[in-house]
């Protein structure tokens, strides 16, 4: 008897079995405590569900799924403001309305709620949420409300460099921090797929976090025809989805980075020489590529219908690193979200 009292159901997060279950009954107008009912879960737990996800009129069941694994995702990252919506609260009142800075508000609620691990934060983890994870006019009034306004955060366990040691490439160890953590998207990495004899090519976009791919076809490989290719396969991609492009220093962006951060508005860094590992993403899909064309390949024979073809299998490959989300869904949810 004394083993049932100690016994504690273990929590489980809401499936794609449990949505589906929660859009039909939506659609019947069943009321929250009857769905709650029918999963036994509790109406809370329902009721934030379909909060979270636009209200019973906007509720889909795809793109609820896929927040929700975005969410799982962010947690696993440790982006804890994001998962701890009292906490978040938190750090806004007491920045934008009492002028707290962010050591401030670390310590304040490390001593007002000494027991709560839930409502502790590091004043980094405070820094990098305002530079990083916040978005529009919300970002600006947190960053006014610093007694120091920065345009951005320097990580603290980077020594700076010098000035007469700068290359006159803008190089990786400059990209800033969100790049290499993979906080966010937005940040891509670009190569080339070269073809027999070396007199044809095809390029490789890759976006770090989501690892959506895009295959630019090319009529040849002469820098300004890869930057114009690379421009206009950007062209497609929204705002909030355009930060930053690392490549390796061929000549075909070496010598037109310029011109291409001034038609994309993506700021390029480079590799180091001979360091493909930097960019490690755009190689590994390069090597998923190289399945549907092989080493030799004549890309002048392979027409721009094919290369779309394999971009779209690329692309709808389930992914452990997304949670077995595929790339397209992954993309397609943060492109509606408009963060």
């Amino acid at each position: 008897m004394s083993e049932l009292f100690l016994y504690k159901p273990r929590y489980h997060r809401l499936t794609l079995d449990d949505r589906e279950v929660i859009a039909r009954a939506i659609e019947r107008g069943d009321s929250l405590a009857a769905i709650a009912r029918s999963l036994t879960r509790p109406t809370s737990c329902i009721s934030r569900e379909i909060a979270r996800c636009g209200g019973r009129k906007d509720y889909r069941l795809a793109v609820a799924h896929v927040q929700s694994q975005i969410l799982a995702t962010a947690c696993c990252n440790k982006i804890k403001l994001l998962c701890y919506p009292a906490l978040l609260q938190e750090v806004h009142t007491r920045i934008l309305i009492h002028s707290y800075s962010p050591a401030q508000v670390a310590y304040r609620l490390k001593r007002e709620y000494p027991t709560d691990k839930t409502m502790h934060i590091s004043t980094e983890t405070i820094y990098q949420y305002i530079y990083i994870h916040a978005r529009g006019e919300l970002k600006k009034q947190l960053v006014s409300a610093l007694k120091r306004k920065r345009t951005g955060r320097r990580s603290r366990s980077k020594k700076l460099v010098l000035e007469g040691e700068i290359s006159p490439l803008p190089l990786i160890t400059q990209r800033p921090e969100e790049v290499a953590q993979r906080l966010i998207p937005g940040h891509w990495e670009g190569d080339l797929i070269v073809g027999k004899n070396h007199q044809s090519a095809i390029g490789t976009l890759v976006e770090r976090s989501l690892r959506y791919t895009l295959m630019v076809p090319l009529k040849d490989i002469k820098a300004t025809t890869v930057a114009l290719s690379f421009a206009r396969a950007f062209q497609k991609i929204p705002a909030h989805l355009k930060s930053t492009l690392t490549y390796d220093q061929g000549k075909e962006m070496t010598t037109t980075y310029k011109d291409f951060q001034d038609i994309t508005n993506l700021k390029v860094f480079f590799a180091h020489p001979h360091s493909p590992w930097e960019k490690g993403t755009v190689e590994n899909t390069n090597g998923m590529i190289r399945r549907y064309f092989p080493k030799g390949t004549d890309f002048t024979k392979v027409t721009p219908d094919e290369i779309y073809r394999v971009q779209a299998i690329i692309n709808n490959l389930p992914r452990r690193v997304l949670q077995w989300q595929t790339p397209a869904e992954a993309f397609i949810s943060y492109r509606c979200d408009g963060k």
